[in-house]
């Protein structure tokens, strides 16, 4: 509460101040509270954001991953019910040309122990080709050949000397373990730049007898170019590790992660990966954890990097194979405080206009208040010094509220007291003149007394004389 005991302040900042005070503490709150639901509108968006991104990642990379499977389960039953013979390379031809055409997989291929070889893939060009080694064949070399779309061979592309496969991972692997098995990723030995991934499959004789190995390849380069679609949604980043950091794939379209010496691949680990956001989150966590063994699978936080608030979400993935991946998602906080900064921007210019628009009102009405009061003040000056004229009330007489009563009032006061100081003034004339009249008439008698006792005085002297 203001105390006017002894104020100096105007009677209008009087007014002013306590009513721009509130409206500056409201706007200020109301400010605020904008301000601050709108960064938890982020949080929650990006918290929704980093879910929906992570259940899309995963759903792809089970439907993609789940086409090698589903191929390899359904060749070891159609073998294990006679429905293909593993030992006829034309029938075997037909039968992947024709998987090929219904399933996403880059290359199907069948090897034996005799070494022999069928594989059939697709192009960059989406035309299908075969890769044949035929022992009983004179020419027991790898021969590539165009396919129709029947699966029929066409024209010779490509002759190379024998595929010692069964020295290679992909056959090697699951013949020992003799299980079904991913192989590390690698580089196609005739496609630079093109790097995959294969589930092999062990076949078996009713007799135990080892037959050969089936497997079903998969381009990671699908992988890439969904996470850079993604990631371009939103400006972040989305990559894909090993459970040591090594390099699956990440959404930028560099390819430096992925270096070729001598026909081998090696994968950088995500600490030394040429993306600057993978390589920031993996310093994160190493930096939190000490090694890759120790970091939980799930666990979402926020790092910076360039001065710029980045959100981490990583998740794990793995199939029922082996494969054991983490996915990391990074969405930098500047996707989302773009909008917000414009809207904070819009609020604060609405605010000063606000303020503005509040000040000039809050003078509007004081002045509207107080010009009463300080005619009213100054009316009650002139009447003081006798100088009051009614028609200078007349702003305020003319006014209908509590105001215009007041100076009605004052006026009619006004006016009493004027004819009142009128009649005295009167009075005090009369007096006046009444007690200028007595004097005279005092001054009169005692110059007529005078007179007289001058006149005696004269006469007796006379009468002295005569005597």
């Amino acid at each position: 509460m203001i105390n006017n005991s002894g104020s100096k302040l105007p009677l209008r900042w009087i007014f002013i101040i306590p009513f721009m005070l509130q409206i500056l503490v409201v706007v200020s709150v109301v400010g605020w509270l904008s301000w601050w639901s709108g960064q938890q509108a982020i949080t929650r968006a990006i918290v929704q954001l980093k879910s929906e991104i992570s259940s899309r990642t995963q759903e792809q990379l089970d439907h993609y991953f789940s086409h090698p499977t589903r191929l390899s389960d359904l060749n070891l039953q159609v073998v294990a019910l006679g429905m293909l013979n593993v030992n006829d390379p034309e029938q075997i031809t037909r039968y992947f040309a024709q998987q090929m055409r219904l399933y996403p997989v880059s290359f199907i291929n069948f090897g034996d122990e005799q070494g022999n070889y069928t594989g059939v893939g697709r192009s960059p060009n989406g035309e299908l080709y075969l890769e044949i080694q035929d022992t009983t064949d004179d020419n027991t070399g790898l021969t590539t050949y165009r396919l129709d779309a029947q699966g029929n061979r066409g024209s010779v592309m490509n002759q190379r000397e024998v595929y010692t496969f069964k020295s290679e991972e992909w056959y090697q692997n699951p013949v020992e373990q003799r299980k079904p098995l991913w192989t590390d990723i690698y580089l196609w030995d005739d496609s630079s730049g093109i790097f995959s991934i294969s589930v092999s499959y062990p076949l078996y004789s009713n007799q135990g007898q080892l037959l050969g190995v089936m497997g079903v390849d998969l381009v990671l380069s699908e992988i890439k170019k969904y996470l850079k679609s993604l990631a371009m949604n939103y400006g972040g980043a989305i990559f894909i590790i090993e459970r040591d950091g090594t390099i699956v794939a990440h959404s930028s379209e560099d390819q430096s992660d992925y270096q070729v010496e001598n026909g081998e691949l090696t994968r950088r680990n995500a600490l030394e990966s040429s993306h600057p956001m993978v390589q920031g989150v993996a310093q994160q966590l190493i930096d939190e954890y000490g090694t890759w063994d120790a970091v939980p699978k799930s666990q979402g936080f926020k790092f910076r990097m360039g001065g710029e608030l980045h959100f981490v979400e990583v998740i794990p993935w793995q199939d029922e194979l082996g494969l054991d991946w983490m996915i990391g998602i990074i969405i930098p906080e500047s996707q989302f405080t773009t909008e917000l900064t414009n809207n904070t921007r819009v609020m604060i210019i609405v605010c000063v206009v606000a303020l503005i628009i509040a000040f000039g009102l809050t003078i509007y009405i004081t002045s509207w208040i107080t010009r009463p009061l300080e005619q009213l003040n100054q009316a009650a000056k002139d009447l003081k010094s006798d100088r009051f004229q009614p028609m200078s009330l007349y702003a305020v007489t003319s006014r209908q509220d509590e105001l215009g009563e007041l100076g009605r009032t004052f006026q009619d006061m006004a006016l009493v007291i004027s004819d009142r100081q009128s009649n005295f003034a009167n009075q005090v004339q009369q007096l006046r003149q009444q007690n200028s009249q007595f004097k005279q008439g005092q001054e009169d008698a005692k110059n007529l007394e005078l007179a007289y006792f001058k006149a005696l005085k004269k006469k007796a002297q006379s009468l002295r004389r005569k005597s």
